[in-house]
């Protein structure tokens, strides 16, 4: 089952905004961002390396800005 996060704070709470002629946009229930792209994995364990990596990297997700 494919799932998408918010590129800003990585909450999985990414709902589809606004569509049709404009374009597909996005907006996160967490940090409220919308945006024209999310990140899109095929499976939990995609997301969850996904995430790995970004702490490996110093990345904290938590620590990711909640405001726009």
């Amino acid at each position: 089952m494919a799932f998408r996060a918010c590129p800003s704070c990585l909450s999985l709470s990414i709902y589809p905004w606004m569509g049709f002629t404009t374009g597909q946009r996005y907006r996160c229930q967490n940090c409220e961002e919308i945006s024209v792209f999310v990140l899109e994995f095929d499976e939990e364990e995609a997301f969850l390396a996904f995430l790995e990596a970004e702490r490996k990297e110093g990345k904290d997700p938590a620590a990711f800005k909640s405001e726009p």
